[in-house]
Order: C-alpha cells, then structure tokens, then sequence
C-alpha cells in the first residue's frame, strides 16, 4: 500500500507537466494523371524527363502535397512556457502544436533545437504552468525505481514504471549519448516525455527504444538529465549551444587491452589521438594515455568523457587524472571552446613518411597478412603521410577477424613498440607470443584509431 501512494504521488505531480506534442510535416509527391502506371519511382522518371515531357501526349506525374503527422510528448522544465522534447519530434516540422491534457493548444512563439543531443526547446505564451524540476542524473544507480511519463501510441498522460537498468550506454543516435537505460515500458510517442524517480524529479528525458517489433521490449533509452539541463539552460537564451572540447580521439576499454594496461577496471576513456594545437596537447594529454577522473569525477567510459567535458565552461581550468606507464598523472589542461562543425571533421592526426615495399608476410597466428606501408598502398587505403604494416587480407573465422580486424587496417603500435614494417609485427609476436595476448594499436582506412587486445586460445 505504501509503495502504491508513492505511485499516487508521483503521476499527480507529473500528471500536468507531460503535454501532446504534433508535428505537421508536408511532403510533396507526385499524382499520375492519365498515363500508364509504371512499376518504378517518379525519381527514376524524372532521370528519363527531367523536363518533365509527356509520354505519348499523355501528362506526366505532377506534384501533389501530402500531409505527415507525427506524435510526440513534452515537458514543462518551467513555469513561463518552457517545454523540453526530442529534436526528432519536431525535426523538418512545417507546424507544430503544443497539447495539453486538458484540452488547451498553444502554437510554439520559437523552436530552439541542438541536433548533437537530440534536444529541442519550445517556448509558449503561457503563465503559471505546472512544471517539473531536474535531478542529478550523475547519482542515478542501477537498480533505481523510476516512471516513464508520455503519450505513446498519443494515449493521454501514460505512466509506466521500472527500473534503471545501465548507466552510461553509448548509442549511436547523437554526437553526446551517454544513456540511461531502463525497463519501463516505453513505445511510440513517449519520444520526449519524462523519465522521473520517485520524487517526481526529472533524471532523463525518454528518446528511444531497442525492439524488432518498434514497441516495448523492456529495453528504452533517456538522455540524462544533467545534459538536458546544461543544454535547455543555453537554448533559453540562445539559438547556439555552447561546449568545450579536449581535441582527442576516444574509446572504451575492454578487458583486454585494460589488462595490457595494468588496469583492473574497464572504467576511464583511452586516448587513441591527440589534435596538435588542442587543450589537450596543449595540457599534455598523449595517446595511450587513460583518462580516469575528470575534475574529481570517476569517468565511467568515453560517452561519460564526452558529456563533462561539453559541459564544462570554455576557458575553464580542469584537473584530469591520467594512467600512464603505470602510474597515476595529474594534468592541468585549460579547456577551449568547440569549433564549429567540429563532429564533421575526420581526424587525421598522425603524420610520417611512406616506408618503402617490402614482401608480404603471413601471421598465420593471428590470420592475418601484413605488408609495409607504401605510396601506392597509402592512397588505396587512405593512410596518406604515415608508417605502419597495412593488413591486406583477413583469413575468415580468425582470431583476428574475432576482434574486428579488417583488410585496410594499419598496425601502427603493438604493445609500446611503432610499427613501421612488417618485419616489426613479425618480431614483436615472438616477444610478445599471442597466448598471452597482445595490444594493437590500429588506424582504419581514412581515419578511426583504436587500441584491440588480442590473444589465441
């Protein structure tokens, strides 16, 4: 009974915050009038007709609107007409309306959207609304009660209630994807809604779901709240979401290559690239090093890495605590504002010269056939400018297409030793016997480094 007023509480707190939220989109299509019905797209048509003549004296396809609805839920984060939702929800929209539970519309007086976090701002004309506050998302724990509140399948005001179930689950839906993932029940509409403890607090906003049938399948994604609330903070005052960066390439660290490192935790962020000219050369961040704590906070993987320091004032000054050669390092690195168009950039952040040819070698150990980088090579694999043993075929069902490994790698590091032939990989797994597992260092064709353990049974 005690648990079941909890649940009382919480849906009424919620219950007048959670608004409808409709997106009107038109697309325009094409009408066939009088002509034959032809078994391919208008597209194909207009390759043949870009003039658009007709067939036989017969018109062709002209433009006819369609209408597109789509449905989503909000939230007021405060009292003054601010609604936080997904920028998927209201993305490409020509209108948009505001609906709440009681029936009221309201047409948005400005949409302000951040496309790297998936989050929208809508601003209504409106006073005294009933509205949600944001918890600490950085103190959510597995295993923590928690209530999904939207309008999935446009059903008014729906909780569901679960879980947490992981924190800190990167996706590859937005540039910042550090997620929370939960087993309340989430479909169709709840895109937007707010994930809340039992406070009544917002702790994410509910984004997206996991199911091979596009409904509930115990697996739902929200953007914390910390993120949703650095992001709304900027976009009621500017059109333009300001972050800081490092300048460095990132990934997670498995089990393997944290033992390669002495580490007994696969928590932290590895570094795999370091921009010349960033913070972090200028702070002297270096590739292989592992990124523990940012400014006293436990760094859980790369996606948390990502959100502190985005969030962190440009200009600031944080303390980050490294591993390094097995020890611990503190570095003071002075963070810089983000350039625009920053995530469209490809790093390329490694430079050398073209080794010369050299005969192909067989690893038979790791199913792999290497041969030294040169001019030729560099340019079909898009290695330009650096040394390395370029990898030219992958035996199937090997250890080394087990990890990932693929035609058009560069093995540019194995262990602490720069690979510059592939004599090197060759002398190197006799040091370093591939039962007891190895560390590559590894650059893919046109950019992407990354650190891969690997070992033979």
């Amino acid at each position: 009974e005690s648990m079941s007023r909890v649940f009382n509480h919480v849906s009424q707190k919620v219950n007048n915050t959670v608004v409808h939220i409709t997106s009107t989109k038109i697309i325009q299509r094409r009408r066939r009038e009088m002509g034959p019905s032809f078994p391919f797209d208008d597209d194909f048509l207009r390759h043949f007709f870009p003039e658009g003549p007709s067939r036989r004296g017969m018109p062709m396809p002209q433009r006819q609107p369609e209408t597109r609805v789509g449905l989503g839920s909000g939230v007021v984060i405060d009292p003054n007409g601010y609604i936080v939702t997904n920028n998927h929800v209201v993305d490409g929209a020509d209108e948009v309306t505001v609906i709440f539970s009681d029936g009221r519309k309201y047409k948005p007086e400005w949409i302000r959207t951040d496309k790297y976090s998936d989050l929208a701002l809508i601003k209504i004309n409106a006073k005294n609304l009933s509205s949600l506050t944001f918890a600490n998302s950085e103190k959510v724990r597995v295993g923590d009660w928690v209530f999904a509140v939207g309008n999935p399948f446009g059903l008014d005001n729906t909780v569901t209630q679960g879980i947490v179930s992981y924190v800190g689950r990167g996706l590859t839906l937005a540039n910042y994807s550090n997620y929370i993932q939960t087993d309340a029940a989430i479909n169709p509409g709840n895109s937007g809604g707010p994930l809340v403890n039992y406070r009544g607090q917002i702790i994410g906003l509910n984004t997206a779901i996991v199911s091979r049938t596009a409904s509930f399948a115990g697996i739902g994604f929200a953007i914390p709240a910390n993120t949703v609330k650095f992001v709304v903070n900027q976009l009621k005052k500017s059109k333009e979401v300001v972050r800081s960066y490092l300048g460095v390439t990132i990934q997670d660290l498995d089990a393997g290559v944290a033992k390669s490192f002495n580490l007994n935790s696969t928590h932290g962020s590895l570094i795999s690239g370091v921009k010349p000219g960033s913070p972090a050369s200028k702070g002297g961040i270096k590739v292989e090093d592992v990124i523990l704590k940012f400014n006293g906070i436990t760094v859980k993987n790369s996606d948390h890495l990502k959100d502190l320091v985005a969030q962190t004032t440009p200009g600031s000054t944080v303390e980050v605590d490294v591993w390094r050669n097995k020890k611990n390092v503190k570095l003071k690195i002075t963070l810089q504002r983000m350039p625009k168009k920053y995530f469209d950039q490809k790093p390329s952040w490694f430079s050398g010269q073209s080794a010369p040819q050299s005969q192909e070698l067989e690893l038979p150990g790791m199913g792999i056939t290497v041969i030294t980088l040169n001019d030729e090579l560099a340019q079909k694999y898009k290695q330009n400018g650096l040394k390395g043993a370029l990898i030219i075929n992958v035996k199937p069902l090997s250890e080394a297409a087990s990890v990932g490994l693929s035609e058009g790698d560069l093995i540019m590091k194995i262990q602490d030793k720069t690979i510059t032939t592939a004599e090197d990989v060759q002398k190197m797994l006799k040091k370093y016997p591939l039962k007891n597992g190895v560390r590559l260092f590894v650059r893919s064709p046109g950019g992407g480094q990354r650190f891969i353990f690997i070992k033979s049974e």
